[in-house]
């Protein structure tokens, strides 16, 4: 064909591998949105609320301030946040693939 490696790399190879990139990145997103656990483990949330997470705020409303209600509200708003950014992602990139 005549094409460098850059050409290659970028018309070939990338298009071949963005359905791993887009489902590693969501993942990655999701993963990282829910992060409660390391959080808890290294630093029970940080000094002064430095590590301070939505997963962290439904733990310490439900189980801290025993706000059942208001750490279940929550916990389905980020469910909710989590379900529109993995469709948005799915369905803007869906198309290009």
């Amino acid at each position: 064909d005549g094409a460098g490696r850059w050409c290659r790399f970028r018309r070939i190879t990338i298009p071949q591998i963005m359905p791993v990139i887009v489902s590693m990145a969501l993942l990655s997103a999701i993963w990282t949105f829910n992060s409660f656990e390391i959080i808890w483990i290294l630093t029970e949330g940080g000094p002064a609320e430095a590590s301070h997470v939505v997963a962290w705020q439904v733990y310490v409303e439900t189980f801290r301030k025993l706000n059942f209600g208001t750490g279940s509200a929550l916990a389905y708003v980020m469910a909710i946040v989590t379900f529109l950014l993995a469709f948005s992602v799915i369905r803007t990139v869906g198309k290009k693939l």
